[in-house]
């Protein structure tokens, strides 16, 4: 609509001023068009900028969760598309005893719920449906698009990836239960692991824990930007 009515404008403004300069030969005439066209495209650019920067820098969004129609149970990637569990019930399906993460099918979405603590207890990241909402004071970086969203901490590890491709849900993370005991699943040689501590309140080193980012950070600089491997033939 905002779009409409800058066009809407040009439009009225250049015809305005080509009667005004009627009188005027046709080279001032084309010049004023030019010029206002310029205008137009230049408020149109910001009014997308504004919208675009709006969409990037919220707290909360959406993962389109649309599958195949023939898809009956939710499939889920354990850290890797090709490490997958498929429950042969309906409903919603607990996958992970320590890990508050569910998934079920419903008219035609596999629609996600999740729960995503730090160490002290401090809620992250919650998803209820597929609509997810961050506390903008316990992360440091995310980066989304309609179907994926990359939840980072202040050390640059991804606390959460969450993606649906090819109708599996992959996910991977660092999660606290609140105890403070983590959990943290992933992808290692394309197979799928998950991994804990005995002990509370303990931090994964890089050589234990590490989950390969799908999306460029910062998202300042690279908004809804995912990573595209250069592939290589031997």
């Amino acid at each position: 609509m905002k779009y409409f009515i800058a066009i809407a404008a040009f439009l009225v403004a250049a015809l305005q001023i080509k009667n005004l300069f009627s009188k005027f030969p046709q080279l001032i005439n084309w010049i004023v068009f030019i010029l206002s066209f310029l205008v137009c495209a230049a408020t149109c650019y910001q009014i997308y900028k504004d919208d675009f920067e709006k969409k990037y820098e919220a707290h909360t969004g959406k993962i389109d969760g649309r599958v195949s129609s023939s898809i009956q149970f939710p499939t889920i990637g354990v850290g890797c598309p090709g490490s997958k569990i498929t429950p042969t019930v309906p409903g919603k399906f607990q996958y992970f005893t320590s890990v508050p993460f569910a998934a079920k099918i419903k008219d035609g979405k596999l629609l996600i719920d999740i729960d995503l603590y730090g160490m002290y207890g401090t809620l992250i990241a919650q998803m209820r449906s597929n609509e997810w909402q961050l506390n903008r004071n316990n992360y440091f970086d995310k980066n989304f698009d309609d179907k994926g969203l990359e939840v980072t901490d202040n050390r640059g590890t991804v606390v959460l990836q969450l993606y649906i491709v090819n109708d599996v849900a992959v996910i991977s993370g660092l999660f606290y239960d609140p105890d403070g005991y983590a959990t943290f699943i992933q992808c290692h040689d394309s197979v799928g692991e998950i991994d804990w501590f005995d002990e509370p309140g303990l931090y994964p080193s890089k050589e234990r824990y590490y989950v390969k980012p799908i999306f460029k950070h910062p998202s300042a600089l690279h908004p809804g930007e995912r990573i595209h491997e250069r592939r290589t033939s031997n």
